[in-house]
């Protein structure tokens, strides 16, 4: 049983466990990746997805699908006619306001200020 304040060993195979969890973020960013709802994808417990990510990668889980959401968008932004709207929803916000204050906070502009280069 592990106590409490122990940092938990990372294995072989929960390094592959992270690796699948980082692929099902980058391949599918509009869905919703609960801790809970990736622990039962991967099979590693919350524990060490949560700290194995943090150590293996740099970011938590959040900050991660914030990157990739955001990345995608910038993409969208630049080489489609979409509205901010849509790119937002295909990008897996909900709420359009969430969308534009995670877009600023990310890059330092709204998505029409990057949208115009």
């Amino acid at each position: 049983m592990m106590k409490k304040n122990k940092i938990p060993l990372i294995s072989k195979y929960d390094k592959e466990c992270l690796a699948q969890a980082r692929k099902l973020i980058e391949l599918n960013p509009e869905q919703e990746h609960s801790i809970s709802k990736l622990t039962l994808k991967t099979g590693i417990n919350r524990t060490k997805l949560t700290y194995g990510f943090k150590k293996n990668y740099g970011n938590t889980i959040h900050q991660f699908i914030i990157s990739v959401r955001i990345e995608r968008a910038k993409i969208m932004l630049v080489e489609t006619d979409r509205p901010i709207k849509a790119i937002a929803k295909l990008c897996g916000y909900k709420d359009v306001k969430n969308f534009l204050t995670a877009f600023k906070k990310y890059t330092g502009q709204t998505p029409a200020q990057y949208q115009k280069g």
